[in-house]
């Protein structure tokens, strides 16, 4: 089946859903596997079942496909978006995904499994960069970084503009 066509069968899960038994077509077909839990949807409640045989082996069940958390750069990164972070500015961008976020504050997961908290006003998050991006951005603080010019300045933005094509006319860039 298509991711498509899973997607149609989810439509309509209670929320944590993680699988579907397709051979049981009440209300308990919707599973959710959180580890060793396993639990199916009984009259508005996710329930452990008193008999495990209840939940049928994870190689007969679909599994809900992930869907794809999309963020454009603007706001706050949505739960679920992997994505480079920099905190007080004392650390270089990481990637990370986005675990739980409120008002205030942020809970990422770093790219070794350490999960961190942080106030989200003093935090910068943007999409992930793909090399040519980082290269510009590090020419660009080398430029301002030098005192003539500003970060967020035009003429910075121009010198490092102007030192990637270079690069690219002469076959320095990476590949």
């Amino acid at each position: 089946m298509s991711n498509v066509d899973n997607n149609n069968l989810f439509a309509g899960a209670p929320e944590g859903t993680t699988h579907l038994d397709p051979k049981d077509h009440s209300q308990s077909r919707w599973i959710r596997i959180d580890g060793p839990t396993r639990q199916y949807w009984s009259w508005g409640y996710w329930e452990v079942p008193y008999d495990p045989e209840i939940i049928p082996d994870t190689d007969e069940l679909i599994e809900r496909p992930k869907e794809e958390v999309v963020w454009d750069g603007v706001g706050l990164p949505p739960v679920g978006c992997e994505c480079e972070w920099n905190c007080l500015n004392c650390n270089p961008w990481e990637k990370v995904t986005i675990v739980a976020k409120g008002d205030r504050w942020i809970i990422v997961k770093e790219a070794d499994g350490t999960e961190s908290i942080a106030d989200a006003r003093i935090c910068k998050f943007r999409p992930i960069q793909s090399p040519a991006q980082r290269h510009r951005n590090e020419l660009i603080d080398i430029a301002a970084g030098s005192g003539i010019l500003d970060r967020h300045g035009r003429e910075a933005q121009r010198i490092a503009d102007t030192i990637v094509q270079w690069m690219k006319d002469n076959n320095l860039t990476e590949k």
